[in-house]
């Protein structure tokens, strides 16, 4: 059932990005055939950065696999540094740190009374890694003119392909037209996939991976606030430091990195919207 959710969230997704493609900017459809593949690998790294957290769940508490996808900063500079020779601050690494930091503090004492599964602690890393390289595509794609709506529609086409043989694509269509269920598609595809998604990669127009990565780490703190309104869940002193260490480390990541140029990229020059 969850595949059939997720494979209608990302079908409701690419279906509201094409129409909006083609009514404001068909040219935004348009990709250079030498960048084919590079769009190909990070819809690959979408698929697998779900795919991968949702069965890091059945081995490992909610807290850890958190915890542990959001060391997605840590891949982004290193894969960085691998890939393109960026290097790194030791005042970016400190906010990262910090952050990482703040995120345990949140997610509570994770090891305790806790059987720790590897498998599971294996799938919240490459979770994490996935998620790294798919901000590393969102900068490397604006970085060559691409705009936001091109590099998500054909990221999230391939992330929704794959995934498709996980599920029954004649339940996906009926569970996207059943009236019981069209709420939850809807809030998957366009609430939990396409809006924050889409900022993402809008995001990286005007700063780079690492602090869009740290940004991200941030929806710790508002699961933290939306669990206390809507389900009566106590914040204690230890949450509200963690939420402290997280804004401290994107303000020092912010600061560092704004007003910085960006290096030009290896993908080819490509559509701007």
């Amino acid at each position: 059932m969850h595949w059939i959710l997720h494979s209608s969230g990302l079908l409701v997704a690419v279906i509201v990005l094409l129409f909006v493609a083609l009514v404001k900017c068909r040219e935004c459809l348009k990709v250079d055939r030498r960048n084919i593949l590079y769009l190909i690998m990070f819809g690959v790294f979408k698929f697998l950065m779900d795919y991968t957290f949702n069965q890091s769940l059945e081995d490992i508490p909610v807290s850890l696999a958190t915890l542990l996808q959001n060391t997605a900063p840590y891949f982004v500079v290193i894969l960085s540094y691998l890939f393109f020779r960026e290097k790194t601050t030791k005042i970016v690494l400190l906010s990262i740190m910090i952050g990482t930091f703040g995120c345990a503090l949140m997610t509570g004492n994770v090891m305790a009374g806790t059987k720790l599964d590897f498998m599971g602690i294996v799938f919240a890393l490459i979770s994490a890694f996935s998620l790294g390289m798919y901000f590393i595509g969102s900068d490397r794609s604006n970085r060559a003119g691409y705009s936001p709506v091109n590099y998500l529609f054909y990221v999230l086409l391939v992330a929704m392909i794959i995934a498709i043989p996980f599920a029954d694509l004649g339940k996906i269509t009926s569970n996207i037209l059943e009236p019981g269920m069209v709420g939850n598609s809807l809030a998957l595809g366009i609430g939990m996939t396409l809006i924050p998604f889409y900022i993402m990669t809008w995001s990286a127009k005007y700063l780079d991976a690492p602090t869009v990565s740290m940004i991200c780490v941030l929806e710790i703190v508002f699961a933290t606030f939306v669990g206390a309104f809507y389900f009566n869940e106590t914040i204690g002193v230890q949450d509200y430091v963690g939420m402290a260490l997280m804004i401290i480390s994107i303000y020092i990541i912010g600061k560092e990195s704004i007003g910085g140029e960006k290096n030009p990229t290896e993908m080819e020059e490509g559509s701007e919207d």
